[in-house]
């Protein structure tokens, strides 16, 4: 009989994989014990199995509950997923960013702060807006 690996979908809430044990036919798997070898038939068993419902979403269009696949491809997901996680920055080598400074361009009519006056602020309030005039629109003016 040839066997297949399955293992409970990490747990990613975001995802609707909320699952953290599943029994079934007396087995109990754990998704923090990773990957389980088990006969054809009961992977094919699971494959039906999904998460439960999280907030409004129907039972039906939760993400299935089990990772399902041969020895050769769990391994070739794994490898990718590390070489994702590895692809992030760490704190030890962070991603350098090169910033280019603008020269100041001011044209004809723009305000800039060297126009203020040395005793003028930036945080001074504003004069108040005029106040509005009252409207004749609908209403009879006689």
């Amino acid at each position: 009989m040839s066997t297949i690996l399955v293992r409970l979908k990490p747990y990613n809430r975001k995802l609707g994989h909320v699952l953290r044990t599943f029994t079934i036919w007396s087995m109990r798997f754990k998704e923090k014990n990773g990957w389980y070898e088990v006969e054809q038939e009961i992977a094919n068993g699971l494959k039906e199995i999904r998460q439960p419902p999280v907030g409004d979403r129907p039972p039906s269009m939760m993400p299935l509950a089990f990772d399902i696949m041969t020895q050769k491809a769990a391994i070739a997901y794994e490898e990718e997923q590390r070489k994702l996680k590895e692809a992030r920055a760490k704190a030890l080598s962070p991603h350098k960013i090169n910033v280019t400074k603008l020269a100041p361009s001011k044209k004809a009519g723009d305000l800039v702060t060297s126009d203020l006056g040395k005793n003028q602020k930036l945080d001074e309030p504003m004069s108040p807006a005029p106040k509005a005039r009252k409207s004749t629109r609908g209403r009879s003016t006689k």
